[in-house]
């Protein structure tokens, strides 16, 4: 790897993984992350004597408070923090805030009551959870999403060769194969996936909540996140943190992941076009990469938290008794205690390098391909520099744009599900392992308690398997093994205006709410 490889990377997958204005990534590009694929497997190890701590570093990581492009460059305050100050629900309270009066009448409340029990089902103790409708949307979603990834992926690739045969295989071939299996997981979302009724459904919840009381929503969210029972702690360490998983919840058991795949000419193209806040980073490199191929398999997960609420940033109804309190003032980049949170995360594996033939060999096709259980660190290539720990600015310039006819990928919100395992491809030639680039590696701790594991299962379940795309002539992939898996990037949700009121509600000011 180069630093030059390093920049077409990141650069790529931000338009594939990327949509803006909504969501940015963030890499941990400073210090890799990666996992044995037995500790992805969250609900499994939360009942498992000695991997308690995997739970706690996961969830840590997962709710620091973005504030760049890089990854560890934050402060130390974490979502929990902020999100339970608002709330009031931790000891000593929270900054006061004031709610709105109720304005809902009784026919949206009917309409109201009615989207939650289409979209919800509640359990025997108590707990909330996906209704089968909701689920199917779920799964539909995403095996959308993925198909969607796979377009894009190749299309960003066939636009940016110079190569007359590979154009055309994708004009004739790969491209309008693609787009049916994406237009297929789309039919599939609306006949199978009850994509227009979850989504009215979940339309009417979204209006309600500037309708209906706000002191009866507001005990909702603070119900949802109760610190007594959503603050676990690690017995070494004292330390606390409130529970977090992601869907699919076995994804690293998957065989089904796409492939992503960088040629030299690519490198080139996305190292000329890069964004100003990572060519900033990486400063300019002078000739060729020294990499001849670049490919992974990849696949990303949406995280979920029993405990979290996000439609709390967006709704008018309430506003902090101190008017100069702002968890986000919208921007972009966003300013405020709160610009952003995780939403999701881009897990990579079987990281295969293929070095450019040196000067004077035969030919290129001599390099031998090598895997690397992590992508090194860029302080490999680059000095990090202060500048790094500070959100970049405003970029007036051009960037590298995707193709006219991307396909967006999706917004809505899903609950957590398991993909359904796929047929096992035959095994191929694996390449030499490089040695291990400096990795983190979550150490075991003792026994999780049952309640953990209890809450663990209820916010998960099962989705169905994403179509799979036509084969090109991308370099080889290896069969699934014991290699690491790594995080190639967290994928963050900006937050808007927050708080954000609504002046032509009636407002009672004074008292917080309790």
């Amino acid at each position: 790897m180069d630093s030059n490889a390093q920049l077409a990377l990141m650069t790529k997958a931000k338009l594939v993984f990327e949509s803006p204005p909504d969501t940015f990534l963030m890499f941990p590009a400073l210090t890799p992350i990666s996992y044995p694929p037995d500790q992805l497997n969250l609900p499994a190890i939360a009942g498992n004597s000695g991997q308690s701590q995997v739970l706690q570093e996961f969830s840590r990581l997962a709710n620091t408070i973005p504030r760049g492009i890089l990854f560890g460059t934050g402060d130390s305050d974490l979502l929990w923090d902020v999100y339970g100050n608002v709330l009031g629900v931790f000891d000593g309270g929270g900054d006061a805030v004031e709610l709105a009066q109720a304005s809902q009448t009784p026919g949206q409340n009917a309409d109201l009551q009615q989207a939650e029990a289409y979209l919800y089902t509640q359990t025997t103790d108590g707990q909330r959870t996906a209704s089968p409708a909701y689920v199917a949307y779920g799964q539909c979603q995403a095996a959308w999403t993925q198909a969607t990834q796979s377009y894009t992926n190749a299309q960003i690739a066939a636009s940016l060769s110079t190569d007359p045969a590979v154009k055309a295989q994708w004009q004739n071939t790969d491209g309008p194969k693609l787009r049916a299996l994406v237009q297929a997981a789309l039919d599939n979302w609306i006949n199978n996936g009850n994509k227009e009724a979850v989504e009215q459904a979940l339309q009417v919840v979204a209006a309600s909540s500037t309708r209906l009381s706000p002191q009866i929503v507001w005990d909702g969210w603070k119900t949802s996140f109760q610190p007594g029972l959503d603050m676990l702690t690690d017995p070494n360490t004292n330390a606390t943190y409130a529970l977090t998983a992601f869907s699919p919840s076995n994804a690293a058991s998957q065989t089904d992941w796409p492939t992503f795949t960088l040629s030299a000419q690519e490198i080139g193209q996305l190292v000329s076009q890069a964004p100003k806040e990572l060519a900033n980073i990486f400063g300019t490199a002078a000739g060729a990469s020294g990499v001849s191929s670049l490919s992974f398999e990849f696949y990303q997960v949406v995280l979920n938290r029993s405990w979290f609420k996000p439609e709390l940033f967006a709704a008018r109804f309430w506003r902090f008794a101190d008017p100069s309190v702002e968890l986000s003032d919208g921007g972009n980049p966003a300013q405020g205690t709160l610009p952003a949170y995780i939403s999701g995360l881009v897990f990579i594996r079987n990281i295969v390098v293929t070095p450019a033939a040196a000067a004077g060999t035969p030919a290129a096709g001599d390099a031998t391909p090598t895997r690397l259980q992590s992508l090194p660190p860029i302080s490999q290539f680059v000095d990090v520099h202060p500048f790094l720990f500070r959100p970049s600015p405003p970029v007036a310039s051009p960037v590298l744009q995707p193709p006219a006819d991307r396909i967006q990928s999706p917004i809505a919100r899903i609950q957590p599900f398991v993909a359904a395992p796929p047929p096992a491809p035959p095994p191929s030639p694996k390449p030499s392992i490089a040695a291990d680039a400096p990795v983190f590696r979550p150490p075991p701790l003792p026994r999780i308690q049952p309640a953990l594991l209890s809450r663990i299962q209820a916010i998960s379940f099962a989705a169905t398997p994403a179509p799979q795309a036509p084969q090109t002539a991308a370099p080889a992939t290896q069969q699934p093994d014991a290699g690491m898996i790594s995080i190639l990037a967290f994928i963050c949700q900006r937050v808007p205006k927050s708080p954000n009121p609504d002046l032509t509600l009636a407002w009672e000011a004074g008292q917080p709410p309790t």
